[in-house]
């Protein structure tokens, strides 16, 4: 009897580095202030908040950035490490949402709702990082294969 490869849609997602990359970057450009978190300054009253919610936002992106582009022999710590990341970015701008509707300046829906998308995409992401990691661990503990070998490869079936 051949066992089938698990297959798992989190490798290879251009989107997802890259969307980590870019929070990764404004989360420094804001540490080194190049960009202000204006709505975080006027709703708590704390110039350190806006820079331990950048600083948030940097090492998670960067968690995030590592747990996607590690190799395929590491499956489980990188997606650990993804969705660690991605959870982190996701409670980061989704504080940013909160704070952009709560200040009384007012501010353009377009910033919100993609503010907001991001913060649900990251969510989403941790959430099917997660899973998959739970995945990845009970083929392994069958003695099924976690991750299909890359394309053009075939994979031996051993009886």
């Amino acid at each position: 009897m051949t066992r089938r490869p698990l297959v798992l849609a989190t490798r290879n997602h251009p989107q997802a580095v890259s969307t980590y990359a870019a929070l990764l970057i404004l989360g420094l450009l804001y540490l080194t202030g190049v960009a202000t978190a204006r709505a975080l300054t006027a709703l708590t009253e704390s110039e350190g908040f806006a820079a331990l919610w950048a600083a948030g936002l940097a090492l998670s992106g960067a968690i995030a950035l590592a747990g996607a582009t590690t190799p395929r022999g590491r499956l489980v710590w990188a997606l650990l490490a993804e969705a660690t990341g991605a959870a982190g970015l996701a409670v980061g701008v989704g504080t940013y949402v909160a704070a952009i509707v709560v200040d009384a300046t007012p501010v353009p829906w377009a910033t919100v709702t993609f503010a907001g998308g991001v913060a649900a995409g990251s969510l989403a992401r941790a959430l099917q990082c997660a899973r998959e990691s739970r995945m990845t661990l009970a083929a392994v503990a069958a003695g099924a294969a976690a991750d299909p070998p890359p394309l053009g490869e075939a994979r031996r079936v051993e009886e």
